[in-house]
């Protein structure tokens, strides 16, 4: 146990942020208090492709992140002739968690979309990519979903 957070190792937020954990934890009186326990991204990758799959719905698996704590984004395709919209998971504007729209208020044509996706690659070396031939995303998730 430590008496206050200035006695942990250098790099330790870091440490703790490839480990999976995030805004939820807080530092009080150097212990960290856990909020909610969280499902590894590849498993929570999965189900959510098996549920758009459930509903006859392509999804595909665009990119592999880490296997426990890699973030993901969700590509919201409606089909052939359609644009894009990117969904972020992150904190919405009344502050709770949800999917946000990362890539703006306006969807995306098809190069725009990928050029979003390879400069978050570059950022995040991590992250999943997840493209779903539907224009809602939440038939999909249980957060809520910026509109």
């Amino acid at each position: 146990m430590c008496d206050s957070h200035e006695t942990l190792p250098p790099g330790w937020l870091k440490s703790l942020e490839r480990g999976g954990f995030d805004a939820g934890h807080v530092i009080e009186k150097g212990l960290f208090i856990m909020s909610e326990a969280r499902l590894k991204a590849e498993i929570w990758v999965k189900a959510l492709m098996r549920r758009a799959w459930s509903q006859n719905v392509p999804a595909l698996l665009m990119r592999r992140g880490e296997d426990s704590a890699g973030a993901v984004i969700i590509k919201m395709n409606g089909g052939p002739g359609s644009r894009t919209v990117i969904y972020a998971r992150g904190l919405l504007a009344d502050g709770r968690w949800g999917w946000r729209r990362a890539s703006g208020k306006d969807a995306l044509d098809d190069l725009e979309a990928h050029a979003y996706v390879e400069r978050q690659v570059r950022f995040d070396s991590d992250l999943w990519v997840v493209e779903i031939e539907a224009s809602d995303l939440t038939q999909f998730v249980d957060d809520p979903v910026e509109g």
